[in-house]
């Protein structure tokens, strides 16, 4: 599994990494997530189903936890509790809903600052962060997969060409860079820029941007084979971990995994899997997940001492960058199932037009 190591960037890697894994039958992940209304009047059924009974009708912006969501024949559907209560709301259909906070006076207010502002501290915040380098992978790096190995090299390769358009470094981007000015909130921006300015935070982000090369991930994987012989101390090991809690990075990547898989799947026209099967299969996934990105985490942060790596998780837990996270998690899960989905209709294409010269005599 091959990752950036900056909280920003973690779920990045993964975001293009992790599509191939389009074959598992499992839909987005299981953590809750915010999110606000956006229909004007949304209707909350008590199943996943029109014609079942209505509970209630939320207006717009109203703030809700969504447990899960499903895509099935009958479209897609967010499990919600209002926020602030505790039990079970309901069903709503998830194109009605939003992914995030919903925005605040102070922040509608601060939005109607001027877009040429929003774009200055996205573009800055991008840069900064290590987003913007990123991306600079070669198409060849999805030939690893192990779905794709049992392909014929012909098919295969244009597999890979399709996976690596849609997945292309510059449009990964474009999608993240117009995500981020949809939820400008020049406050949080401006600060949180501040925040990713501090002299460990550059540190850190400098052991990231360099650990995303290919020569240092061929590096990182010999440290890995290494650590049995010389393993981190229960400190290290302590702060990682920390700095994995700040970002949530373990259970987003997987959160990650699945919205890709869920999204790609629905583009090919695969049939939406059971509650028992996306239960076990995140369950399957997570714990070899939660290892891989741990011993990834020792390699790229050996260079870094305890005490960055715990000043580093305290910036992420704290504002402004706490709130920034949300806002980052959110633009990076929509643009990952935007990809998945269009990579996944346009496998579907690929797969109809072989059927097809097959069936011709």
């Amino acid at each position: 599994m091959r990752r950036i190591q900056m909280p920003a960037t973690w779920a990045l890697r993964a975001f293009a990494g992790l599509a191939v894994l389009a074959s598992l039958p499992v839909v987005e992940g299981q953590q809750s997530w915010p999110a606000y209304v956006i229909a004007d009047n949304a209707a909350v059924y008590k199943k996943m189903d029109l014609s079942s009974d209505v509970l209630g009708m939320l207006p717009k912006g109203a703030s809700v936890i969504v447990y899960f969501a499903v895509q099935s024949g009958g479209g897609n559907w967010c499990k919600i509790a209002v926020s602030g209560e505790q039990q079970d709301f309901g069903f709503i259909d998830c194109s009605e809903l939003h992914r995030g906070h919903a925005p605040s006076a102070s922040a509608n207010g601060a939005s109607s600052a001027s877009p040429q502002r929003c774009q200055e501290l996205v573009d800055q915040l991008m840069d900064v962060s290590g987003i913007t380098s990123a991306f600079n992978r070669d198409p060849a790096e999805f030939a690893s997969a192990p779905q794709l190995q049992r392909l014929p090299s012909k098919q295969r390769a244009d597999v890979i060409a399709i996976m690596g358009r849609e997945f292309n470094g510059s449009v990964v981007k474009a999608d993240i860079r117009h995500g981020l000015l949809n939820e400008c909130d020049p406050v949080n921006y401006a600060a949180s820029l501040d925040a990713l300015r501090t002299p460990v935070a550059a540190r850190m982000i400098r052991i990231e941007v360099m650990a995303s090369s290919p020569a240092a991930r061929s590096e990182n994987k010999a440290y890995i084979r290494r650590m049995q012989e010389h393993p981190p101390s229960q400190t290290r090991l302590a702060a990682l971990e920390r700095l994995d809690r700040a970002f949530g990075t373990s259970n987003f990547v997987i959160d990650l995994v699945m919205s890709e898989a869920s999204s790609m799947v629905s583009g090919i026209g695969g049939r939406s899997p059971s509650q028992a099967q996306l239960d076990e299969a995140r369950e399957r996934m997570a714990p070899e997940l939660r290892h891989l990105i741990l011993l990834d985490s020792v390699a790229v942060y050996r260079s870094a001492s305890d005490e960055d790596i715990q000043q580093y998780a305290i910036l992420w837990e704290n504002e402004p960058l706490r709130e920034f996270t949300e806002t980052l998690k959110g633009v990076v899960l929509e643009a990952a199932e935007m990809r998945a989905s269009a990579t996944g209709a346009e496998l579907k294409a690929y797969i109809d037009a072989q059927r097809g010269r097959r069936m011709v005599p």
